[in-house]
């Protein structure tokens, strides 16, 4: 059993750190909470997307993080603060500080990454997070712990949390080379691969930026008070700027965070025909995708020209006309089997092209086509999708609950509208 000493001892610690465990357990529940308000469907299940999901919640945590720690550091700018850390030199204890709470600041992400992890491994056993998302999540944490010390060695108190919150905000949200390249990836497609190389660069730069910070924060006060030279202040503040700079060029010139990958060899297939082929990360709708497949292959009764195969994107070869790409996004395979249907009424639509005249109507047709493709694939089942501009999804699916020689006919109808209204050039027969 603890003595009384020890226990009053740890009393007093938890204490003076309330405001400091109160941030965290405030953070880590609120990344627990974004992660579970960011459609799981989409994310449980698949590894890829459970990593990027759990730094997801850090475009909020993390200005939070770096509000905290900037009014910390600003204390710094207190006489008697500083007199109590003599022992150590000045900058280095703002370094050292700077790290420790830098650890301390990891476990709200651990806390969200770990049971974003429990639950996808419920799901699916196969796999592991890519390493390389989890160090980016790590990345953006020393993000916020670096821009709460500038804030804190350059402003003062409540100014100084202010700040750092609204440049943290910005600075993880922010597009450093072309659409969609923010710093705080939100995407996780199976195709995507981390830029790992500007992720590296990012930390690195960013620890070189939090020396100079710590630097100029430890020395600051004692040039106020006369006690250094101006000039060790100006160093550190020229050589903060300087890396600050020097980064910005670097990540819009560099390419972005999130890039394609290609690959083939290890994809997954159904046995069915046409062969529908997926990432191993989504691995979990493969009972669902062989049973559409099935009912896919069904359209080929109703006259239309089926692929052989449908390969999920970046698993296709570009060069490849033939193998038609698709993704399975939020969750639901409703919106591959929108791009299936798509693919299948352009087989045979191939060719034709509708005068300016006759476009609304072309394209009327075109979208009812697709649409009951879309909903024949999924066996009748209400879509959650549109179906495009004055498409009636209602009658859709009384259409697509008639008897087989009733649709037929309405598909021919359909082909043989699109064909009078495209210039009077044949569908495929």
């Amino acid at each position: 059993m603890m003595s009384g000493t020890r226990i009053h001892t740890l009393s007093l610690r938890l204490v003076q750190h309330r405001v400091l465990i109160g941030t965290i357990i405030l953070c880590g529940i609120i990344n627990v909470i974004l992660i579970f308000m960011h459609n799981p469907p989409s994310w449980v299940g698949i590894w890829s997307r459970t990593a990027v999901v759990s730094q997801v919640p850090l475009v909020v945590s993390g200005p939070i993080l770096a509000c905290y720690w900037a009014y910390r550091a600003s204390n710094f700018r207190r006489a008697q603060l500083l007199m109590s850390a003599l022992s150590t030199p000045p900058s280095r204890y703002y370094f050292m500080s700077s790290l420790r709470f830098f650890g301390i600041a990891l476990i709200p992400y651990g806390v969200g990454l770990a049971v974003a992890s429990v639950v996808t491994f419920r799901v699916n056993s196969v796999g592991f997070l890519p390493v390389s998302y989890v160090v980016l999540g790590i990345v953006e944490v020393l993000i916020c712990v670096t821009i709460g010390s500038i804030c804190g060695a350059l402003l003062s108190g409540w100014f100084s949390s202010v700040c750092a919150f609204l440049i943290t905000f910005i600075i993880l949200q922010v597009n450093w080379n072309g659409r969609k390249d923010s710093i705080n990836v939100t995407s996780g497609y199976p195709h995507s691969v981390l830029n790992i190389g500007k992720v590296s660069v990012l930390a690195i730069f960013t620890l070189l930026i939090l020396l100079a910070a710590s630097y100029y924060g430890g020395v600051a006060p004692l040039v106020s008070r006369h006690w250094l030279p101006r000039h060790y202040a100006v160093v550190s503040l020229v050589l903060s700027a300087a890396f600050v700079v020097a980064l910005i060029p670097t990540l819009v010139l560099m390419p972005p965070f999130v890039q394609e990958r290609q690959g083939g060899a290890e994809a997954l297939c159904t046995h069915t025909s046409p062969r529908i082929c997926v990432w191993p990360d989504n691995r979990k709708y493969m009972p669902e995708l062989e049973v559409l497949s099935r009912n896919m292959h069904r359209l080929s009764e109703y006259g239309l020209e089926v692929p052989d195969r449908f390969m999920e994107q970046g698993l296709a070869d570009p060069k490849d006309a033939s193998s038609a790409p698709f993704n399975i996004d939020g969750g639901s395979t409703w919106f591959a089997s929108s791009d299936w249907a798509i693919n299948v009424v352009a087989q045979m639509t191939d060719g034709i092209i509708p005068p300016d005249e006759t476009t609304d109507d072309y394209y009327r047709h075109l979208w009812m086509l697709q649409a009951w493709a879309d909903v024949t694939i999924h066996a009748g089942a209400d879509s959650p999708l549109s179906g495009g501009p004055d498409v009636d999804m209602k009658m859709i699916r009384q259409i697509a609950a008639q008897p087989f020689d009733q649709q037929r006919q309405w598909v021919r109808q359909q082909l043989d509208a699109l064909a009078a209204l495209g210039q009077g050039i044949p569908v495929k027969e």
